[in-house]
């Protein structure tokens, strides 16, 4: 009561640390809260912390020193074991796990690459290359080829508003890895979806929702009849808003080998086709679309464009650097006209 007269006359702080009335002028304002400067301590050594000029970590409202911190493991909950390579960290989801989960057989997603915490309930193994979705991606996974045909007219419309149609005879199928990978030529690369041009060749596509391959697969032949490219690829079981980024990026493919592109280098033609995707995401993700995603599927449509932006890939990361820098300064018009007079981008 004492504390709360103080408070509402005189305007003084409360400490969040002793919960007492803070009558000096130095004051600590951190973790949402004021703090005598002797109560903001570390709660592992229970040493002072200058929270004015030293660097601290925080679990919760409770300051550490960077040195004692220790985080718990969103795995196991256990304390993270003092290791030289430090946690498993994802910074995007603020996710921390003991090294040894890398090798112990813990769930990974393969979209969003969370660890699955234990007594939780299990991923789901799409028995395909050892690929998992946590529960939030298998929420909106798509499974089948027609499924996918919906938000295939959504990006042709993307497209067309950009007034770069692509012919809608090319076919979008989804299939398994092992058959994507069959039709890449560069298979060091994480690939999720391919455009195929220059081919014909009978290939087995997802049909139906089953846990047996050989039972959710169907024959399906590829055929130029459509002017050079074949069909637009795409892994199935991506959550909806990975296979739209996944369309948008190849279909920018097929759209230049239509519209009489010469052949390019790979992080010009990649890193263009990243622009492209990341741009179908920010539009997607925009305030007007509010209704149209879950707030999972937003916040995973945040860690994909992320993931584009801070790419390491000489490729993909570079390519989309260079092109987004270009679109930026020159405009896509500009940058797709100096593309095909020179087959780089503008500087």
């Amino acid at each position: 009561m004492y504390n709360q007269i103080l408070k509402n006359i005189f305007g003084y702080r409360i400490c969040a640390g002793c919960n007492s009335a803070i009558c000096e002028s130095r004051k600590i304002n951190s973790l949402d809260g004021y703090w005598h400067m002797d109560c903001f301590r570390c709660r592992a050594c229970n040493q002072p912390i200058d929270g004015l000029r030293e660097q601290f970590a925080s679990c919760g409202r409770y300051p550490y020193h960077r040195s004692c911190y220790r985080p718990k493991c969103d795995v196991c909950k256990n304390i993270v074991p003092s290791n030289p390579l430090g946690s498993l960290t994802n910074p995007f989801w603020k996710q921390e796990a003991c090294p040894s989960h890398a090798h112990d057989g813990t769930p990974r997603c393969t979209c969003c690459f969370r660890l699955q915490p234990r007594r939780t309930k299990g991923y789901v193994d799409l028995h395909d290359a050892n690929r998992k979705l946590c529960p939030e991606c298998m929420d909106s996974a798509i499974m089948v080829t027609n499924k996918c045909q919906p938000l295939y007219a959504e990006i042709h419309q993307f497209y067309e508003g950009l007034h770069m149609p692509v012919n809608k005879r090319v076919p979008l199928l989804l299939v398994e890895y092992d058959q994507l990978y069959a039709m890449v030529s560069n298979k060091t690369l994480d690939i999720k979806g391919v455009c195929v041009r220059h081919m014909e060749s009978t290939i087995n596509i997802v049909t139906r929702q089953h846990t047996t391959p050989e039972k959710r697969t169907r024959p399906f032949k590829l055929t130029l009849d459509h002017g050079i490219v074949s069909g637009i690829l795409i892994l199935f079981g991506l959550p909806r808003i990975l296979s739209g980024f996944l369309i948008a990026h190849e279909m920018m493919h097929a759209w230049m080998n239509l519209s009489g592109y010469q052949p390019m280098s790979e992080e010009v033609e990649e890193g263009i086709s990243q622009v492209m995707g990341h741009m179908w995401l920010e539009c997607e993700l925009s305030s007007s679309r509010n209704g149209k995603w879950s707030q999972f599927e937003r916040k995973l449509g945040e860690f994909f464009k992320f993931q584009v932006e801070v790419s390491p890939c000489p490729i993909y990361g570079n390519g989309f650097r260079k092109g987004h820098q270009a679109v930026q300064k020159y405009g896509l018009k500009k940058t797709l006209q100096h593309m095909r007079r020179t087959g780089n981008f503008p500087f």
